[in-house]
C-alpha cells in the first residue's frame, strides 16, 4: 500500500543510481529488458487521471497527490507501482481505487486505451503474439470480437472440433452427416435424429456455421 514515506515510482539502486524495476514487471511471461525500460512512456489511465498512470510496456503506477484527512489537513501521498496478477484466463489485471471505489481492470486494455487510437470504435484488444501477459503497446491492436476469436482459433488458444470438451460430434461423424446431406438426405430433423443431436446443431454443421475447419 502506498504511504507518505513511500519513494516512488521507481526506486533507484544505491550502487548505480539507475531506476530499479520490480521483478513482476508488466509482461511477466517475457524478458523485461533495460532497452524496453529506457523507452518506457507513461500516460494517465483513462478515467483515473490524477490517480494512476500506465506505461507503454504495461506497467501501472499511482501518482503523487495530496489527500485530505478527516480533521481537514492535507498530506502528500507518494505514488507507487501497482502490483498486477493474472486472472483465470491468463490476462494481467490490476485493482484501481478512486473515491473509495475499487475496480479490477485488464492491463492490456489500459495500455491500448492510452496509447493506441481506436478510430473505428472496435471493442476488443488482440495480442499480436498471442501471449496474454505481454502488454507492450507494440504487441496490441484493436479488433472485432469475431476477428479476435478467429486469431485465437488459428493459434490454438481456442480448441477446435472434438477437442472442445462440450463437443457431441467427431470429425468422422461430421463428414458422414455432410455426405448424407449431399446425397439427398436433406431433412434436418432426420439428420439430427440419426446423429442424436439437436436440429439447430445439425443445421449449423450442414451450413458450416460450426465445424468450419473441415
Amino acid at each position: 500500500m502506498c504511504s507518505v514515506k513511500t519513494i516512488c515510482p521507481c526506486p533507484r539502486s544505491r550502487q548505480t543510481g539507475l531506476p530499479r524495476f520490480p521483478a513482476n514487471a508488466a509482461h511477466a511471461g517475457k524478458d523485461f529488458t533495460w532497452s524496453a525500460a529506457m523507452k518506457e512512456i507513461w500516460k494517465p489511465v483513462v478515467g483515473y487521471e490524477g490517480y494512476y498512470e500506465v506505461s507503454s510496456i504495461g506497467r501501472v503506477r499511482s501518482v503523487d497527490r495530496f489527500v485530505r484527512h478527516n480533521f481537514g489537513g492535507l498530506s502528500l501521498k507518494k505514488g507507487c507501482n501497482v502490483k498486477n496478477h493474472q486472472n483465470k484466463l491468463g490476462y494481467l489485471q490490476v485493482s484501481l481505487s478512486k473515491q473509495g471505489k475499487k475496480k479490477l481492470l485488464l492491463v492490456h486494455r489500459l495500455v491500448a486505451t492510452a496509447f493506441i487510437p481506436n478510430l473505428l470504435g472496435l471493442p476488443q484488444v488482440h495480442h499480436k503474439d498471442d501471449v496474454k501477459n505481454h502488454c507492450d503497446k507494440d504487441n496490441l491492436e484493436w479488433t472485432t470480437g469475431r476477428l479476435n476469436k478467429d486469431y485465437a482459433m488459428a493459434s490454438g488458444l481456442i480448441p477446435k472440433g472434438e477437442k472442445q470438451h462440450w463437443a457431441f460430434m467427431t470429425k468422422e461423424k461430421v463428414l458422414q452427416m455432410r455426405n448424407l446431406y449431399s446425397q439427398g438426405v436433406t431433412h434436418i430433423k432426420t439428420l439430427a435424429e440419426v446423429f442424436n443431436i439437436s436440429e439447430g446443431g445439425a443445421y449449423a454443421i450442414i451450413h458450416r456455421r460450426n465445424w468450419k475447419h473441415i
